[in-house]
């Protein structure tokens, strides 16, 4: 089992899920759960492109060339 702390992007997309979408944003459940897929698909994307696994990402290996 992994144990590592979530790292910088780890944290900010539970934030982004759990606070900002449901309580700033007022997203409904369908909502969140579209973007949800669409952040794994974009996730396993760059992490294919960078040849390392999705947990070791980070807020700086999402740019705009992985983005655009």
């Amino acid at each position: 089992m992994n144990t590592a702390s979530p790292n910088t992007l780890g944290r900010a997309l539970r934030r982004f899920f759990t606070d900002h979408l449901p309580r700033v944003r007022r997203a409904s459940s369908h909502t969140i759960q579209s973007y949800r897929d669409a952040f794994v698909l974009l996730l396993r994307f760059v992490a294919a492109q960078r040849g390392a696994p999705v947990s070791e990402l980070d807020l700086s290996h999402l740019g705009p060339q992985e983005v655009l």
